[in-house]
């Protein structure tokens, strides 16, 4: 034998067995073992896992841009959670990037807006007997675009809204849709490091860059409790619980210094010349109870049209250098800040679309970074080293 060349196509986290059979020549005859499609079927490992690679990401059909979507589309036994469910079972699979665990493990949940699509080189979704060596039954390992000696990139603007489509006409005929603007946007680039008279990155140090956004402002049907005419004249007369048990208001300015017992309003009716005016200006932007009758206390007394606003964006940078053909370094670091503000029981201006008015609000920023040095052992084995997600959350 005087020498043999191998390619082999391996997808991530796959692996396979090449038994190559080489028969005796002369020193003129070369022996070429190639293996071009790797076997469907994996006689070596009793994992179970599906890979899908960048072409079927772009190509997909999927309403939205959120990776979990395509997973609950492609991966059997997946299922929607605050983490994916693993055949049911909650909490049963983790998601990593890039070897990094993107779960917040004190919220029990991925980023709201995990990874852009086109920041995904591939996905492998393990969903039965996993590696030992990861922490759950299921694991979804995502790999990050990296950039090459070629430079690409691209960039998208999808736009829908309720002043837009084919049924408008109809619509606005019998029932006008409640208010949409929803924005998905983004651009991607990828290639060579190149600083001019300085330094030229072919063949050595690349970069690949991601930015893609996503806006919603839409309206929603909310209940809310809010104060009954009578209240608003200052007439609680009629306050009970949702039990049925009365409430006693009591004067405040009645309080005596030595017992600290206050005197309760006759019949619990404030007069009206009590009323501040920081309350009478909130009382006059505030919407009369739509179901008068329903007591504040025991239900909802108002529905109407509120708002559900929402801002994410993911930002993701990924740098490659290989300092030899052995040696190999890469850095990768992803900021993903999310925001939903909406109209609660607990909110002001339940009628505003606009998003100005006060209302709950939930999300937080999401970071995670790696960074990787695989280099060439004295058995030829790789081995890599990896920092740990740091995540943040505020709600």
């Amino acid at each position: 034998m005087d020498a043999w060349k191998g390619a082999l196509s391996l997808l991530a986290g796959q692996s396979a067995v090449v038994e190559p059979v080489l028969k005796l020549g002369t020193t003129a005859t070369a022996v070429t073992v190639a293996g071009d499609v790797t076997p469907l079927i994996t006689t070596t490992s009793p994992t179970v896992a599906t890979v899908v690679e960048h072409t079927r990401i772009e190509q997909l059909p999927l309403n939205g841009r959120n990776i979990t979507t395509l997973l609950y589309m492609t991966v059997p036994g997946l299922e929607s959670g605050s983490v994916p469910r693993n055949y049911g079972l909650r909490y049963a699979t983790e998601m990593l990037q890039d070897g990094a665990i993107l779960e917040n493990r004190e919220w029990q949940s991925i980023p709201a807006r995990p990874p852009g699509l086109d920041t995904i080189e591939e996905f492998r979704s393990e969903t039965n007997n996993s590696s030992a060596k990861l922490n759950r039954p299921g694991t979804v390992i995502l790999t990050t675009r990296a950039g090459t000696n070629q430079v690409h990139g691209a960039a998208f603007e999808t736009a829908r809204n309720s002043g837009i489509g084919v049924a408008r006409a109809r619509q606005d005929y019998y029932l006008k849709p409640p208010h949409l603007a929803r924005n998905e946007f983004g651009v991607s680039l990828g290639g060579p490091v190149y600083l001019p008279k300085v330094y030229s990155g072919k063949n050595k140090t690349f970069f690949f860059f991601a930015y893609e956004g996503y806006r919603s402002r839409s309206a929603s049907t909310r209940s809310v409790s809010m104060p009954t005419m009578a209240m608003r004249e200052g007439d609680f007369s009629g306050l009970i619980d949702s039990q049925g048990r009365k409430y006693t208001l009591y004067d405040p300015l009645t309080t005596d210094s030595k017992t600290w017992q206050r005197t309760a309003f006759p019949n619990n009716q404030i007069p009206i010349s009590r009323e501040s005016p920081l309350g009478k200006y909130l009382l006059s932007v505030t919407p009369a109870p739509t179901l008068p009758g329903v007591n504040p206390l025991a239900g909802s007394n108002w529905f109407g049209t509120g708002f559900d606003n929402t801002n994410q964006t993911t930002i993701t940078t990924r740098v490659d250098h290989r300092l030899t053909d052995h040696d190999q370094l890469f850095f990768r670091y992803s900021h993903n800040p999310s925001y939903r503000w909406y109209t609660t029981s607990l909110g002001g201006g339940p009628t505003t679309l606009d998003g100005k008015a006060n209302g709950a609000t939930d999300g937080g920023v999401n970071d995670s970074g790696v960074a990787s040095w695989t280099p060439a052992s004295f058995r030829n084995r790789a081995r890599s080293v990896g920092l740990a997600t740091c995540s943040a959350r505020s709600s």
